[in-house]
């Protein structure tokens, strides 16, 4: 019986599922829809501790914040499933750029399951704040600091740490199996973007 999830076995997983690559889609997209509901939330958190703040500011910002959310999500889908494939899976004749795609999406489920982990830390965070929106300067000041708090916290960056361990992990199995390479050459590819995962989230940050 093959494994229900890649999350413990991804080799296993994608050798023996005929739908692998349906599933790997419909785990990004409930990645993307939750982290998007989390930002929105967390966003929300952040403009009930305002005051000052002008009419309209606050529509505006999800008008904007959403939209680019979610495209970085699925350019940020493209560019790991991309690597993996041209990469991680250099001179496979049997791996698809589809099947990377599926990998990928189950990479990103280890983040999904921190999110409620990291919710209830910012909300702890930013429920103690009291922002000045009257001064844009300053308020700008504050809300950088925010950012900066929530994401180099030590519980943020440890739960992201383990969930890019842990998406290196599903890459380099899954990759493995769908293009037929070797574990070493997965894993080698896997791990530049796990890399490059925490250092993006230490420069935005920072």
């Amino acid at each position: 019986m093959p494994p229900r999830t890649p999350l413990f076995d991804p080799g296993g997983y994608f050798s023996a599922r005929e739908n692998a690559r349906r599933d790997g889609l419909l785990a990004f997209a409930l990645f993307g829809a939750s982290n998007l509901v989390f930002i929105y939330a967390v966003v929300r958190l952040v403009f009930d501790q305002v005051t000052g703040l002008p009419q309209g500011v606050r529509s505006q910002a999800f008008s904007i914040v959403i939209p680019m959310t979610a495209f970085s999500l699925v350019i940020a889908w493209l560019v790991v499933a991309a690597v993996m494939h041209w990469l991680g899976g250099s001179g496979s004749s049997t791996g698809t750029f589809g099947d990377a795609l599926a990998v990928a999406g189950w990479a990103y489920v280890p983040d999904l399951l921190g999110l409620p982990l990291k919710y209830l830390f910012a909300r702890s965070k930013i429920e103690s704040l009291s922002i000045d929106a009257t001064d844009p300067s300053q308020f700008a000041a504050e809300v950088e600091a925010v950012q900066a708090e929530l994401g180099l916290a030590l519980v943020p960056l440890l739960v992201q740490v383990v969930a890019v361990g842990w998406s290196v992990y599903v890459l380099a199995g899954g990759t493995a199996e769908t293009h037929d390479v070797s574990l070493e050459s997965a894993a080698g590819a896997a791990a530049l973007i796990g890399i490059g995962s925490v250092t993006l989230t230490l420069v935005n940050g920072l």
